[in-house]
């Protein structure tokens, strides 16, 4: 019995210095890695020293591995205590401790090495062992400060367990650390027994190799496992270990005389042959014993799991994004039951990430978007993993310098997890995931299933853009064939019309200025006054000027149509300044511009755009003309009663700006028109780019003057942009690509 626990004994240090020198090498600057290596070296000679003394075989022997056992029983106590300091993070008032701690366990090691009877001495009358520790002196003193500051260590975990200000993952930190105290020391004080004469054989010992198991695993690991799981599986291995290694060491210790009577000089082989047997059965044994221990602990967790693969299989049979994505977020929180789900994805510029769909609770604003620039992802295109806010809270002291900005962004997004959606290597979007409703942590096989799930959400989302992106590209291409055939009929047919338009109008023209009076001047020559009359001639030239009117406002709309069909192919370099002079020159013959306050602010030196100068000059004379007409329409409203009139009416005000600018990586010039007229509704921004839509009017608009702006600027392969609110005033920017130098010829884009 004496060997095999001397062997237990020796093998128990081995792993206790393994595990020590293990943990410091991960991370050698962590102080709490340097702290759990000192105490494993500690324990490591504690138990070496202890199964030397047990199989010693004199007592000068025994007294020398007496002193070794005893360095580290005594530096035990103190070093564990500072290492529970450190991981549960108490008060600097707290560490103090320490300072009574240490000089106390130090006067004991001295004591050890140069009045060793005062603590201890070596006795061969101790129960179940030739040679064991006994009770000197002092030894029942250090007994008690060797509970008390281990008891000490068990109140400090136990105090940081029932606060509520920990994360999880720290707080499964202790849990750990609890349970592996306990096995560690419960085991390791059945050691105490035979000390006092007690006939109790220390089996306590050989579950203390838990205790190494359990806590490297949780300083080494940022992802745990549930504490039941890690506990399982170290009691199955621990299990199997004693299975494989104690019956070949029985038979070696214990039966070696029977042995060699029986097989000679050969006795040996049996032993190493049934060892040999023993480890090449022990994995089978081990992983199947774990199998169905853990379908029993994790059925839960396989379930929803499950349930998870087989909607990530079944996402790309929908055609609809905005279904597909409430789809994703409805499944997440109800079936992992967690707090809120989020998906974002990277939007038409490229500039940012978008929160598309939500599910959940939204106690914490987080749909505000994420920079394509920001650490976050910048991240997660490093590591093109799901990212764990604990996990790099844990990291953040000495891991990259992105570690600050990452966690604040997730802290913003109110992410517990992260997990990223790529496209090969492109990123297209990421799910924002908060916390188990239950308060576990999320598992490796949690993340491994939701890291499924986004790649096949990725393959479905990149699905759904493709059929909306082709269907409007077929209506795109379907309107601008119509465009094109109006454009077509509108240059053929044009000038037909338009003589129409001229000959009616110039009929109602003839009739005003000629007729009417001349029948007028007849019925005063004829002396005829008749009311009646009077009031018929009053109501047709009250008509006949009507149709003058319309016949212009049609013949206008005919040259719009006629201006559409002939838009310039000729593209090349222009002159910024050379368009707005040309513009506002036009413009002022147009409007007095006394009647409001005109700012112009052009940034100097500004490159030359690729486009047609015409096609520019029209593009801000018309946002100058409706810029012009917008305060007209303020006034026309506070009149009407459709807009509350300030006490003191400002002057109407029109702003031109043009500045170098750069989106999605590429540069262009901005042109700003803006000005603090009636603004618009959010009905007519909808239909502001719609043909024949106009918020002026039909005597005054005719609704093609946007549509073909918009169709201009979309020729240079440029951006309109809209700011609006009504009763505040409008503001168009215009971005138009800055010239290479080159000339095509043609219009890229029609």
């Amino acid at each position: 019995m004496s060997s095999i626990f001397s062997f237990y004994c020796i093998a128990s240090a081995c792993c206790y210095l393994l595990f020590g020198i293990f943990c410091l090498v991960k991370n050698r600057t962590r102080r709490i890695n340097q702290l759990w290596s000192l105490s494993s070296l500690m324990i490591a000679v504690w138990s070496f020293g202890l199964g030397m003394v047990v199989s010693a075989d004199n007592l000068q022997s025994a007294r020398a591995w007496l002193i070794i056992h005893y360095l580290g029983a005594i530096l035990i106590p103190p070093t564990f205590l500072h290492y529970t300091f450190e991981l549960t993070e108490v008060s600097i008032r707290t560490k103090k401790q320490l300072f009574f701690w240490y000089p106390l366990f130090l006067a004991f090691l001295f004591l050890n090495f140069f009045k060793q009877d005062l603590i201890v001495r070596i006795s061969s009358q101790k129960p179940f062992f030739h040679y064991y520790t006994d009770v000197a002196p002092l030894y029942y003193v250090y007994t008690i400060a060797f509970f008390l500051c281990i008891a000490e260590a068990f109140m400090v975990q136990a105090q940081a367990l029932l606060r509520k200000d920990i994360g999880q993952m720290r707080r499964l930190q202790l849990v750990y650390m609890f349970a592996a105290t306990s096995f560690g020391f419960l085991g390791g004080a059945t050691a105490f027994f035979p000390v006092f004469g007690w006939p109790i054989f220390p089996w306590g010992m050989y579950f203390v190799i838990l205790y190494p198991l359990l806590m490297t695993y949780a300083i080494v690991r940022h992802r745990l496992l549930d504490i039941q799981i890690a506990v399982t599986r170290t009691g199955i291995f621990v299990l199997i270990y004693c299975f494989v290694v104690g019956i070949p060491a029985f038979l070696i210790f214990q039966m070696r005389g029977i042995l060699e009577r029986q097989l000679g000089v050969n006795w040996w082989l049996l032993p190493a042959g049934l060892f040999s047997l023993l480890s090449f059965s022990g994995p089978f044994i081990y992983l199947t014993i774990q199998r169905r221990a853990e379908a029993v602990l994790l059925r839960e967790q396989k379930a929803y799991q499950q349930t998870l693969l087989q909607a990530s299989r079944g996402m790309t049979l929908i055609k609809d994004l905005n279904h597909l994505l409430g789809l994703i977020v409805h499944i997440l929180t109800k079936t992992i039951r967690i707090t809120h789900a989020r998906i974002f994805l990277s939007d038409s510029e490229g500039e940012q990430f978008i929160c598309k769909a939500a599910h959940g609770d939204h106690h914490k604003q987080g749909n505000d978007g994420i920079a394509e620039t920001a650490a976050l992802s910048q991240h997660i295109r490093e590591t093109k993993a799901p990212l764990i806010l604990e996990e790099i809270q844990a990291q953040g002291t000495a891991s990259s310098k992105l570690s600050a900005e990452v966690i604040q962004e997730m802290e913003r997004l109110d992410a517990a997890v992260v997990v990223p959606s790529f496209v090969q290597d492109r990123l297209l979007g990421f799910i924002v995931l908060g916390d188990k409703k239950s308060k576990r942590l999320y598992s490796e096989s949690d993340l491994d299933t939701l890291s499924t799930l986004a790649n096949q959400a990725a393959l479905a989302i990149e699905n759904c853009i493709f059929l909306t992106n082709f269907e409007q590209q077929q209506t795109h291409f379907f309107q601008a064939a119509k465009m094109a055939d109006l454009g077509t009929m509108a240059s053929g047919i044009g000038h037909q019309v338009n003589n129409r338009f001229n000959l009616t109008k110039a009929g109602a023209e003839i009739m005003i200025m000629s007729s009417l009076p001349r029948l007028r001047k007849y019925m005063k020559e004829l002396n005829v006054e008749n009311e009646g009359i009077e009031g018929v001639l009053a109501s047709m030239e009250k008509l006949l000027k009507s149709i003058n009117k319309n016949c212009a406002h049609g013949g206008e709309i005919v040259a719009r149509l006629l201006d559409f069909s002939r838009l310039s192919e000729g593209f090349k370099p222009v002159s910024v300044a050379e368009a707005i002079d040309s513009c506002l020159r036009l413009w002022e013959c147009k409007h007095d511009l006394t009647l409001i306050d005109f700012k112009l602010e052009i940034e100097a030196n500004l490159p030359k755009v690729h486009g047609n100068l015409s096609e520019i000059e029209e593009i801000l004379f018309n946002l100058l003309d409706n810029a012009f007409d917008a305060f007209t329409m303020k006034e026309t409203a506070w009149k009407l009663g459709n807009l509350e009139k300030p006490a003191v009416v400002p002057k109407g005000a029109v702003w031109l700006t043009a500045k170098e600018t750069t989106s999605s990586d590429k540069r262009y010039v901005e042109f700003t028109i803006a000005d603090n007229g009636l603004g618009m509704t959010e009905e007519s921004k909808k239909k502001l780019f719609v043909p024949f839509f106009t918020t002026k009017g039909a005597e005054k608009g005719t609704g093609l003057g946007l549509y073909i702006i918009r169709r201009m600027v979309d020729a240079h392969r440029g951006k309109i942009l809209l700011e609006s609110e009504y009763g505040k005033g409008t503001a168009f920017r215009i971005l138009i690509p800055i010239s290479n130098g080159q000339e095509d010829g043609k219009n890229p884009v029609r």
